[in-house]
């Protein structure tokens, strides 16, 4: 009987912290990704801006800006996947290490 009891403790206390650690990866997912995001730049067609407007706004000092890709596509037996990419090296300093300047003019 202590047996169980322990193992169902044990278990349980396991499941907090998988559960805990999951809802950290979550909201840290989310911030890197501009969940938290106030603003948005995107092309009325829904195309994308272009690569040189991006660039330029990075040189004027909008070190805040950085660029978040959003595709769907299905996989080999039809099942949708959402791919969401972002230029690590680009991100504001503090939300991923170091913080980094993809265009070499870093502050």
């Amino acid at each position: 009987m202590l047996a169980g009891l322990v193992a169902g403790v044990a278990l349980w206390s396991a499941v907090q912290i998988i559960n805990s650690h999951a809802r950290a990866s979550y909201a840290e997912a989310d911030f890197v990704l501009g969940a938290q995001a106030t603003h948005w730049i995107r092309s009325r067609s829904g195309a994308g801006i272009a690569q040189a407007d991006y660039i330029a706004l990075r040189r004027a000092g909008f070190r805040q800006v950085f660029p978040v890709v959003q595709a769907r596509v299905s996989t080999a037996d039809n099942a949708p996947l959402a791919i969401i990419a972002t230029d690590l090296l680009a991100l504001p300093a503090g939300m991923a290490g170091e913080g980094g300047d993809a265009l070499g003019d870093a502050n």
